[in-house]
């Protein structure tokens, strides 16, 4: 039976979608945000990747919480993964100079297969009468937890999330597990004046099997438009 392999999903300025990495970061700064990503990888290739991501988040200051949600939808190759999940953090430390936000996260995900898409590795479309193949064609569903710290102090700010169902894999019983990941992040604001704003951001993350380094740099106009180049 043929088998999926994909890398860790990897976006551009992962920090205006920063709820989806890390709970501690819904609401951070105040803000309220609507979020939409979409991704056709490999356009023309049969199976290719397809995303969908939406989510909102906002800061509750008379709680002293923020809070969010996120919906996502993935095809790859015979795979469908949908999750809803929704985020919750609590302000620890709040001055005029530094932060801290401890958040969590919980998560709830179906896994489908499309049979038509299930073959061998000598390309021969699975046995209708196959048990386990018909095992695997049922939807299943996990429900996953995750934890996050965010803070800051004067142009510095760092952040620290270990959190499930990034990936996914199957046990021996055909059922569906979710993996670890740990996400790792600091960035540094360079004020050029009162209109431009230059940031540096590195992350680091990984699923323990897989390790991933990313280098940005972010240009902020008027605090509404943000352009930036990455390298992974």
């Amino acid at each position: 039976m043929g088998l999926l392999g994909q890398q860790l999903a990897h976006f551009g300025l992962w920090s205006e979608s920063r709820h989806f990495f890390n709970p501690a970061m819904a609401g951070l700064n105040g803000q309220t945000r609507f979020i939409a990503n979409y991704r056709n990888q490999w356009t023309g290739i049969e199976g290719r990747p397809l995303n969908m991501q939406i989510g909102a988040s906002t800061d509750v200051p008379v709680l002293g919480i923020g809070m969010g949600t996120f919906f996502e939808r993935e095809n790859i190759g015979n795979r469908e993964v949908s999750t809803l999940g929704l985020h919750i953090n609590r302000v620890l430390v709040r001055t005029e100079n530094q932060y801290l936000r401890l958040g969590i996260r919980g998560s709830w995900r179906q896994f489908t297969l499309d049979r038509n898409a299930v073959i061998t590795p000598e390309g021969i479309p699975s046995n209708p009468n196959d048990d386990f193949i018909n095992a695997l064609m049922e939807p299943q569903s996990i429900s996953t937890l995750g934890i996050g710290l965010a803070g800051g102090f004067g142009s510095i700010q760092y952040g620290l999330s270990f959190q499930q169902a990034i990936s996914i894999s199957q046990n021996v019983d055909g059922n569906y597990e979710p993996d670890d990941e740990l996400f790792i992040h600091v960035s540094y604001n360079f004020e050029i004046n009162n209109s431009l704003h230059l940031r540096p951001r590195s992350v680091f993350y990984t699923n323990f099997s897989v390790y991933q380094w990313h280098l940005a740099l972010e240009a902020e106009w008027n605090d509404r438009f943000i352009v930036g180049l990455g390298y992974r």
